[in-house]
């Protein structure tokens, strides 16, 4: 899919499905050039669970991207946050409308309150009872603002 960059910009997810549907394993990268950089967004395919990085500290901080792709139905998120060491940290809920993505630092307090606090290193657990949605972790450098995406498949 290729643009000329010209209309209103929009931001929301890119859903690409071969012929084969989604039993394809259809894998790909978007990449597009903004305001003079180019991004690469790798894909990721609707799962049950994910586990990805998590850090914060003087130069990192770490986000998620979440979407559910089930247009009528909302899907109810569990996300458990385990420190270094293996051990549960703290768990938060997380809520989406069919259809509807969120982008969310991981560090803000309505997920898990002051749990993270100063630095911290662990992992996040993200389950859908469910319905399958699409996560993407986002590790942000905090001197350049300049966002590095991680597939978490």
């Amino acid at each position: 899919i290729v643009t000329d960059g010209t209309g209103d910009l929009k931001n929301g997810p890119v859903e690409v499905y071969s012929v084969l549907g989604r039993t394809s394993q259809l894998k790909g990268a978007e990449a597009y050039d903004f305001l003079g950089f180019s991004v690469s967004v790798p894909s990721s395919s609707p799962q049950l669970e994910y586990r990805g990085y998590v850090n914060f500290d003087q130069e990192e901080r770490t986000a998620i991207a979440v979407y559910n792709p089930d247009k009528t139905h909302s899907v109810e998120l569990e996300l458990v946050l385990y420190g270094a060491d293996g051990k549960q940290v703290a768990t938060s809920p997380l809520g989406l409308n069919g259809g509807q993505q969120a982008a969310v630092f991981l560090d803000d307090p309505n997920l898990f309150g002051d749990s993270i606090n100063g630095d911290f290193r662990g992992t996040v657990a993200i389950t859908s009872e469910v319905i399958p949605v699409a996560v993407l972790s986002l590790i942000m450098d905090r001197a350049t603002g300049a966002l590095v995406v991680v597939s978490l498949e």
